[in-house]
């Protein structure tokens, strides 16, 4: 049976140790007499430095297999098992009822307004959310704590949200995801099944 893309971390049976996400900036510098210049020149995009549990040797197979299918163009989803919650509701604990999900009403670059029918919904800065629209995966960081007021929440986030996505778009809270793809800039290690040393690899945001 034909593999079909993105590959998803989150139901891939797998047993994460250690997703590490950093935000890298496109720059470009210039000297300059009155000193050095820093230019923005792109968006700053996702890296993710990804630890899958030491196993046994058939453990390790199913970890090697999944990051091999990468190779190419293959892409996959990936979360952080440590922030796949909001901080202030591991394991989905609220009062009143839990959503995994919000409707989007209103976005920018830099900021996005959600429907928020749990007033008990917090916020905090650091957290991990994504958006969702027609097959695109976008994941990004609250930069400011959040509550809701008559309803609504709005929430200050980087990187900056692409065009693409709009007030169609869902936001997820639970294991926002990402989609990536190998770094082709860095060499993968399959481990030891018998030495118990984890599958790592690096991977980069895919652009579209």
């Amino acid at each position: 049976m034909p593999l079909t893309y993105p590959l998803d971390l989150r139901t891939s049976g797998l047993r994460l140790r250690r997703v590490t996400f950093s935000l890298v900036r496109s720059v470009a510098t210039a000297k300059l007499p009155a000193g050095l210049q820093v230019m923005e020149t792109g968006v700053a995009i996702w890296k993710a430095s990804i630890e899958i549990r030491p196993e046994r040797e058939y453990g390790r197979r199913r970890a090697v297999a999944f990051v091999e299918a990468l190779q190419g163009s293959g892409s996959f989803l990936c979360y952080s098992p440590a922030q796949c919650w909001p901080a202030a509701h591991p394991g989905g604990a609220i009062a009143g009822v839990w959503s995994d999900t919000l409707l989007l009403s209103a976005r920018t670059e830099t900021s996005v307004a959600a429907v928020a029918p749990n007033a008990a919904l917090r916020l905090r800065a650091g957290d991990l959310i994504g958006l969702e629209q027609s097959g695109r995966y976008g994941l990004f960081r609250v930069m400011a704590d959040a509550a809701p007021a008559a309803g609504s929440i709005s929430i200050a986030v980087l990187p900056r949200i692409p065009s693409f996505f709009t007030t169609d778009a869902v936001l997820r809270l639970h294991q926002p995801a990402c989609e990536m793809i190998l770094d082709p800039t860095a060499a993968y290690a399959p481990g030891d099944g018998f030495s118990m040393e984890p599958v790592s690899f690096q991977a980069v945001q895919k652009v579209s």
